[in-house]
């Protein structure tokens, strides 16, 4: 009996350094290396950790962990993890990591070039206009900062802008107040009655326009509500986090490098400062539907608006370097009358045009 015993380990070894040889590449065994000494190695609380998160959920038949099943053992307790003692305590769901996250908010220059206008416009007037530009009719005073910010670069540099825009319409009887559980509990903003912007204006707003090297056909179209809102992810990411770099000419280059599948990163100073408005209302009409941006949402690449769809058939992917930046940002205006032409022609992804025909663009 003990012979037999004897023999089935001599077999059961003998297979063990098989198996070992062929993990290593071998057909023949590793002689020098023990298969079996292997279990008696030292393991790390880390180790254990990876192979605690490889292993999975083990508990898929209890109800009390069947909506968030992912579970791993931390390292607080490093006494715990060697001897394999598992508690409740120390078990952990894995949340999602946002795969692109808003930029660190760094100081802002409070030096303006003396040619960039101050619009005399009252607070109130830069909301209506927002407002009257909203697809929905109603709007929230994010939304409003961004508008005014993308439009006028005097308020990119206004450090108190949210704050004035939200006591001006409060204190408005044009506006009235709501909110809904669908725009995360924020205040909404609509109009009571219609109105008429011109009506409003006084003999320095009307200079004003004059002045305006966007004239006041562009205050026309502003006014009668054809330019819609900017896009809400750039301002979630980047506008409203460096309110310098707001504007359509970057908020144009951010869905282009989705486009391209290149997540814009804050250190890779492909975005500049631009004081001119000459670009400002030239853009195309984005419509899109109000997103609460959460880090569950951001996680997966899917959901970023544009991303991947300037690749086309070729499936090539494009990074841009910063000289090709430079002329994606100089030849902007080009670039709006394509994503135009594409929208009149029904392209579904007019918003981002195709990157072969954007580099014949740059290059012609």
């Amino acid at each position: 009996m003990a012979s037999q015993s004897l023999d089935t380990f001599d077999s059961l070894f003998s297979l063990s350094k098989n198996i070992n040889g062929k993990l290593n590449g071998s057909q023949e065994g590793a002689e020098n290396v023990d298969w079996l000494d292997s279990f008696n190695s030292y393991c790390t609380p880390e180790d254990m950790q990876k192979a605690a998160i490889l292993q999975g959920p083990r508990t898929h038949s209890l109800a009390r962990f069947q909506n968030d099943p992912q579970y791993y053992y931390t390292t607080s307790n490093r006494n715990n993890i060697k001897t394999g003692i598992s508690t409740k305590s120390r078990k952990r769901p894995l949340r999602n990591i946002a795969c692109i996250k808003p930029w660190i908010a760094t100081g802002e220059s409070s030096n303006l070039p003396s040619h960039v206008l101050h619009p005399p416009f009252k607070y109130y007037f830069l909301g209506l206009m927002a407002l009257l530009n909203s697809p929905r009719k109603e709007i929230t005073v994010s939304e409003m900062v961004n508008f005014v910010r993308h439009h006028f670069p005097f308020y990119r540099y206004s450090r108190k802008l949210k704050q004035t825009l939200r006591t001006a319409v409060n204190g408005c009887k044009l506006f009235e107040l709501s909110d809904r559980k669908e725009f995360n509990h924020q205040h909404l903003y609509s109009l009571k009655m219609e109105v008429d912007p011109w009506k409003l204006l006084d003999l320095s707003c009307l200079d004003h326009i004059k002045e305006d090297v966007r004239g006041k056909e562009f205050y026309s179209r502003m006014f009668s509500g054809e330019l819609g809102l900017p896009r809400q992810l750039f301002y979630h990411i980047v506008g409203n986090r460096i309110p310098s770099l707001a504007g359509p000419e970057n908020s144009a280059l951010f869905y282009h490098l989705l486009g391209i599948k290149h997540i814009p990163e804050q250190s890779s100073h492909l975005f500049q400062v631009h004081w001119t408005t000459k670009e400002s209302g030239i853009e195309p009409k984005f419509e899109e539907e109000y997103v609460n941006f959460t880090a569950d949402y951001l996680s997966h690449p899917e959901n970023l608006t544009s991303f991947g769809e300037a690749l086309g058939s070729t499936g090539i992917q494009k990074k841009m370097i910063m000289e090709k930046t430079k002329m994606f940002l100089a030849n902007i205006g080009r670039y709006f009358e394509l994503q135009k032409n594409h929208k009149a022609r029904g392209v579904a992804s007019w918003a981002t045009p195709n990157a072969i025909e954007v580099d014949k663009l740059l290059q012609g």
